[in-house]
């Protein structure tokens, strides 16, 4: 291929590239502005924090570090560091990729450990400890899915 040709065709690949980029932009505005739509017809089932995540991360998405949306509260929980030794736990927040859970005992940084939702039945599923923050009753303790993630 000619050296013409070949810059004619990056030029055509980036065209296209760029009107992609623009129609997924609206699409994602679109949805954005039918979130707000749907919040004000139904106040009560789309929370206002989930809301204001995709408007952040609408305005600014590369200072959005979160890769899924977080979600308030959510099924009881256990925690158990070697699945004898177990923990009461609330979930505090959730999304696809983990949970932030209020707990009475300190689980440390890094550590691997089991949680098990009430929404689950009593399966236990793997969680890889990122973050540990005292909290006015115990902890707050933010955890990765390592393995099956459940619907949130």
């Amino acid at each position: 291929m000619s050296e013409r040709k070949a810059a004619q065709s990056d030029h055509s690949f980036s065209g296209a590239y760029s009107d992609l980029l623009g129609a997924a932009a609206a699409a994602a505005a679109r949805a954005v502005d039918r979130l707000h739509q749907l919040r004000e017809r139904f106040p009560a089932s789309l929370p206002p924090p989930v809301v204001e995540q995709f408007d952040r991360t609408h305005a600014d998405p590369a200072a959005e570090r979160r890769a899924a949306i977080r979600l308030p509260g959510g099924p009881a929980a256990e925690l158990s560091a070697d699945g004898t030794g177990v923990v009461g736990a609330a979930v505090c927040d959730r999304s696809a990729g983990g949970l932030g859970l209020r707990v009475g005992a300190y689980f440390r940084p890094g550590s691997m450990a089991l949680v098990r939702l009430a929404a689950t039945d009593g399966a236990w599923l793997a969680v890889q400890v990122r973050h540990a923050r005292p909290d006015r009753d115990g902890w707050v303790v933010g955890c990765a899915f390592v393995a099956d993630r459940p619907a949130v």
